[in-house]
């Protein structure tokens, strides 16, 4: 069982000290959200990480963000993570960059809203084609949506691929799940709702690997 802390920070010196709290607190793993950061000039402190990395990068037109995300991939990097936003095109590209340098890679899809249950089925058959490490953020906001993703679960084990989620609530046994744990080391608004990283060590099972 592995845990990822969420790192916010404007520079990579600034994540680069939060990385080392998050080692202090138990994380075995941090994520980079490059969207977030001001500041890429030192891109290369990746490799200086205590912990290993995955870089995520949501959709966006902007062209800093994204060759700062092609830039990263020349670094240790344990994932990339890229938002199903992206045309197919730029995924693959980035993807074909990520696994020709040994980085592991995730495709991520996060609807603002509940999305019919047909409409989750064939999105996931389209992330399985990119990779068969998948991230789904759904917005459920009690108990009662674990049946609906209990369906996102068995719509990916169907495709093979292997299913991150994040949800504000604690997964189900651990002999049905594939988990990257995420912790938050400072809340948001987005996920405030997510454990801290000592109860995500608790409850989140053995990570895709």
């Amino acid at each position: 069982m592995r845990a990822c802390a969420v790192l916010s920070g404007g520079s990579m010196p600034e994540l680069l000290q939060k990385a080392a709290d998050a080692k202090q607190r138990g994380a075995d793993f941090v994520e980079i959200h490059l969207n977030a950061v001001d500041d890429y000039t030192s891109l290369e402190l990746i490799e200086s990480f205590p912990l290993p990395v995955i870089i995520s990068c949501g959709y966006t037109k902007n062209q800093e963000t994204i060759n700062a995300l092609k830039k990263a991939l020349k670094f240790r990097t344990e994932f990339v993570d890229i938002d199903l936003a992206f045309p197919k095109s730029f995924i693959e590209e980035i993807f074909f960059s990520a696994r020709a340098n040994g980085i592991k890679t995730i495709v991520s899809y996060c609807p603002e809203t509940v999305p019919m249950q047909k409409t989750l089925k064939r999105v996931v058959e389209d992330m399985s084609v990119l990779s068969k490490y998948i991230k789904i953020v759904l917005p459920g906001k009690n108990m009662r949506d674990q049946a609906y993703f209990d369906a996102v679960f068995a719509i990916s084990e169907k495709t093979g691929a292997k299913l991150t989620l994040i949800g504000p609530f604690e997964p189900a046994p651990a002999d049905k799940r594939n988990f990257i744990g995420y912790g938050k080391i400072e809340s948001s608004s987005h996920n405030r709702h997510l454990p801290h990283i000592e109860d995500v060590k608790k409850s989140i099972v053995d990570s895709v690997r």
